[in-house]
């Protein structure tokens, strides 16, 4: 336990890591036992238990304020109005093909860079200039992020990344003759601040990409409004 705590919540740490806490506490209850016997080896855990009692208070204060949060914002998701993304999701020929044929990796990535990141520059862009703090980044080619900062309240993050996923047995591209199909197909997953959102926009246009940030952001506004009231 200790070494997970040290550890960040960590449970796979390296094994000389947990020889070294396993070790140490060895030694110091010893030392403790010949030190005054078990009455002092029991004083010592009770001493010891206290700054630890006081960790797990502000713990679950915590706890308790992230669930007020986070009850918050599923209850704005389910209030907020609802921008249309409109028909023009891209052809239907290229959706259909997503799906059918699922994307590889190169596929992915060059929609992240070319139609996400391109858009999410362009709104960074003119809140930027409208005196807004926003910024859109590359993720070390593992996605893209657009964020918006509102002072000392939570910031709106949009971000997109590339999964990875087992081709399913029995798919149409098994029956490709290609030596060097891929074993796996991606996905372009958005996630929020709160974590992924279970959709995959992979071949969506710019114009139905940038409607559904604008409405995942509208979203998080009438959410920072509800955390006021």
């Amino acid at each position: 336990v200790v070494d997970m705590i040290c550890s960040d919540g960590n449970d796979n740490t390296p094994v000389w890591q947990r020889l070294f806490w396993a070790v140490t506490i060895g030694l110091l209850a010893i030392v403790l036992l010949f030190a005054g016997g078990l009455q002092a080896l029991q004083t010592m855990t009770i001493a010891a238990a206290l700054p630890f009692a006081v960790v797990l208070l502000m713990s679950i204060w915590g706890l308790m304020q992230a669930l007020k949060v986070e009850s918050t914002k599923q209850n704005s998701q389910l209030t907020a109005p609802s921008m249309s993304i409109g028909e023009d999701s891209g052809s239907w020929k290229e959706q259909l093909d997503n799906m059918i044929l699922l994307p590889q990796r190169e596929n992915v990535r060059s929609f992240l860079n070319n139609t996400v990141l391109k858009t999410m520059v362009e709104l960074s862009q003119y809140l930027s200039d409208k005196g807004m703090v926003a910024k859109a980044t590359d993720i070390n080619n593992k996605g893209v992020m657009l964020t918006i900062q509102h002072g000392e309240e939570l910031p709106f993050v949009y971000a997109v990344y590339m999964s990875k996923h087992n081709t399913p047995i029995g798919h149409i591209e098994d029956d490709l003759d290609t030596a060097e199909q891929d074993e796996n197909y991606y996905r372009a997953d958005v996630h929020l601040s709160e974590g992924g959102q279970g959709y995959d926009i992979m071949g969506w246009s710019t114009q139905a990409v940038r409607a559904d940030i604008l409405n995942q952001y509208q979203k998080h506004l009438h959410f920072l409004h509800e955390l006021r009231s």
